[in-house]
């Protein structure tokens, strides 16, 4: 849903753009002046991002304030410095992993020629059934997602009674949720309102993240209740 400027109630249907990148990469990108080939050379600057066609469109996206999921494939180490990446990034991911090392891109530019150098690497083996993991990342998967950031929230506040307590209520709702969870289509921008959350319990802000997780319940009972009168 979108909110108006000076509401806290939804406006409309809000909808969060996922792109898939089966190929993804981590992009060197190395700054040599008078770049010769047959020569050894050190770079004046390096910049190293995580890559791929989709996962471009979704930093691009996310630079537009487009609220935006990247998912796709990644393994290896360069898997994991991927992931790094797009979380540093704060563009929201969630790519599934691979038993393969993802590929590395290098491209070397030269500032006083104008001069653009690319080396790619192949792709990673994937096989049939990591495939079959990715076509079928669907709403089980963003749930287990929300699930543990409530519980994250939960035992930051060091009450495990408490806990227990929001242990039990969050089994209950899992239930009703399944029951409507093809009703409701906002799934993916709920998901992605729990970036807020965190950041808000990184940052130590309780008085935020008590605001947050308020909105973000009451959001799910409106969800619900729509959906049952469907």
């Amino acid at each position: 849903m979108v909110r108006d400027a000076d509401s806290r109630e939804p406006v409309g249907p809000r909808h969060v753009i996922v792109t898939v990148t089966v190929n993804a990469a981590l992009d060197r990108t190395l700054t040599v002046p008078v770049f010769q080939i047959g020569y050894r050379h050190r770079s004046s600057e390096v910049l190293t991002l995580a890559g791929g066609k989709g996962i471009n469109v979704a930093r691009a996206l996310k630079h537009l304030e487009v609220p935006v999921v990247a998912t796709g494939l990644a393994g290896g180490r360069t898997g994991t410095r991927i992931i790094e990446e797009l979380t540093a990034e704060a563009i929201l991911n969630d790519l599934v992993r691979i038993g393969r090392e993802s590929r590395t891109s290098t491209a070397v530019v030269d500032p006083t020629s104008g001069t653009y150098t690319e080396i790619n690497e192949w792709g990673p083996e994937v096989t049939a059934a990591e495939l079959e993991t990715l076509t079928s990342h669907d709403g089980d998967a963003l749930m287990q997602f929300d699930e543990r950031v409530h519980r994250l929230a939960w035992e930051a506040s060091g009450n495990p009674y408490l806990v227990d307590t929001l242990e039990g209520y969050f089994a209950l709702s899992l239930r009703v949720w399944h029951l409507v969870l093809d009703r409701v289509p906002g799934l993916w921008a709920a998901v992605h309102d729990q970036r807020d959350l965190l950041q808000a319990l990184l940052s130590r802000d309780g008085a935020r993240a008590r605001e947050l997780m308020r909105d973000h319940v009451l959001a799910f009972q409106r969800e619900i209740v729509v959906a049952f009168t469907r």
